[in-house]
């Protein structure tokens, strides 16, 4: 069994394990995991506005659903929003400064930067990240327990 598989965008041999799954034969997509997210940051990038209307449609349509979702959410992690209010309030009155991505390097200017809490008793005590970096910092805290 192949351990190993070269990119199809930046040519090089890499584990499959930095390969995401796919229906493919050999199981796995063609390009690794970083070209891939690259692609999609630059897609984001140059499609914004038309990503940004589709969310506001979808929001329009489905707004009692939105509302009872975010109330549940809120309802259920109040130490959470009250942490997002604090850097919000922080942020607008410059006690604290947007950062580029701790993980990746990705500057503010480029994508929105997330604040992350490793400590909810500590509301101004956050690392930036990017969405995904977040979404994936979440998902190894998860499958850390």
């Amino acid at each position: 069994m192949k351990t190993q598989k070269q990119c199809n965008k930046c040519l090089q041999m890499k584990d499959l394990s930095a390969f995401y799954r796919g229906n493919g034969k050999a199981g796995y997509r063609s390009p690794c995991k970083q070209c891939r997210k690259e692609r999609e940051r630059e897609y984001t990038r140059s499609h914004k506005e038309a990503i940004s209307l589709k969310g506001k449609k979808y929001r329009q349509k489905h707004r009692e659903e939105c509302r009872r979702q975010k109330r549940r959410y809120h309802q259920s992690h109040p130490e959470r929003q009250q942490c997002k209010d604090a850097v919000q309030w922080a942020k607008k009155t410059g006690i604290l400064m947007v950062g580029s991505c701790a993980d990746c390097g990705m500057p503010p200017e480029d994508i929105a930067i997330q604040a992350h809490h490793t400590d909810y008793e500590k509301p101004l005590d956050v690392v930036w990240l990017c969405a995904s970096c977040h979404q994936a910092r979440h998902i190894s805290i998860e499958q850390s327990k």
